[in-house]
């Protein structure tokens, strides 16, 4: 039976969707992928459109515009005006995110009030969870590459109205330098690192700054380098598919993320290293993912080239896988849309941002598989 319904199948198949290309036009190569993309996502398991029993005009379909935004992030549009450009003369495009006709295509406005709700509800971010789950359901992940980048934004840094100031403060009736004879002082308080490790997730993404502000970094020859925005830190599997992801203000340093991080991953995968560079070389965060029972391989800190501490050469080798992450930003910025955020507001910023993690995940599931 199945067979004399293949035989038919490939008879009439070339016929039933050639009204369709004629009208619409044929489908591109990156039309293609933002279909199987789409698929692979399943957009259509968390957003229903559901008849609508409110009065005034009907709401437009959430589903079809959360489609446009991923479709926006594949191909690297800079605005919202540019997207609705590109849906009103790409015919296929349309279909593809759910409108009908142009008529249906909805405005900027309307764009701009569904992703709100996006943001404000971190329904991506969700997505995103249940995603790394289905894919990673019965598998063990080898390596975990952890590393941060920077993000560019375009908002004005809040004035705190209080004055920096270098000079620590002391307690009260203590004076600076060395303690006397036989004085007793209060013991030294815990670092931020220590006090994460005997937190709850939740309590450690609240207590994280998320505020715009200046950060800036050392590149590979010692430049410094600032910029104006936030950081996103992310885990990153063997394959290329981002496990977690956190945003932080700019101003946040890597190692302050490590231990966020580590619990989302193993929350979600089953891992057996974690790579990262010399930034988060620290004895509090290889005990913290020992603790999980995985191998941390954190560059170490050299402070001269006299007591360089090298790996052996298998971890060596292993440390190697260490650059995915660093494609993975490139990815991102040259064809995801990472560079191009042009919304305000942590939420904001994050749900821009995962529609291009989620655009990313969906094609490195489809090229390992």
């Amino acid at each position: 039976m199945f067979q004399t319904l293949s035989r038919h199948w490939i008879r009439y198949q070339p016929s039933l969707f050639k009204d369709v290309e004629d009208k619409y036009g044929s489908p591109t190569d990156k039309h293609r992928e933002i279909i199987l993309a789409l698929d692979v996502i399943g957009l259509d398991r968390f957003l229903h459109d559901g008849p609508s029993y409110s009065v005034g005009r009907p709401r437009q379909s959430r589903l079809a515009i959360a489609r446009a935004l991923v479709a926006k992030s594949a191909l690297n549009l800079s605005t919202t005006k540019g997207l609705i450009e590109r849906l009103k003369v790409d015919a296929v495009l349309r279909r593809i995110c759910g409108f009908a006709s142009v008529r249906e295509v909805p405005a900027a406005s309307t764009f701009s009030e569904a992703f709100a709700e996006f943001a404000r509800t971190e329904i991506l971010s969700k997505i995103h969870e249940y995603l790394v789950k289905f894919i990673h359901k019965d598998t063990i992940v080898g390596h975990i590459c952890r590393d941060a980048t920077e993000i560019h934004g375009r908002e004005k840094i809040a004035k705190t109205g209080q004055k920096n100031s270098r000079r620590k403060k002391l307690p009260t009736g203590y004076k600076a330098g060395r303690p006397r004879k036989g004085e007793v002082r209060e013991v030294k308080p815990q670092n931020n690192i220590q006090v994460q490790m005997t937190q709850k997730l939740p309590e450690i993404l609240e207590s994280l700054p998320k505020a715009f502000n200046c950060g800036s970094k050392k590149g590979s020859r010692g430049n410094l380098s600032q910029w104006f925005g936030y950081k996103l830190h992310v885990d990153v599997c063997d394959d290329g598919i981002p496990i977690s992801c956190i945003l932080t203000s700019a101003s946040v340093n890597d190692n302050q993320c490590s231990v966020p991080l580590e619990m989302m991953t193993n929350s979600r995968v089953k891992s057996l290293y974690t790579l990262a560079d010399k930034g988060y070389d620290s004895a509090d965060l290889r005990r913290h993912v020992e603790s999980f029972g995985k191998v941390p391989l954190f560059q170490p800190r050299n402070v001269s080239s006299q007591n360089k501490v090298e790996f052996d050469p298998a971890m060596s080798e292993r440390f190697k896988r260490r650059t995915t992450v660093e494609r993975v930003f490139s990815m991102g910025k040259d064809c995801l849309g990472f560079r191009n955020v042009m919304v305000k507001g942590h939420a904001k910023v994050l749900a821009h941002l995962m529609t291009g993690i989620l655009m990313l995940s969906a094609l490195r599931v489809l090229e390992t598989t």
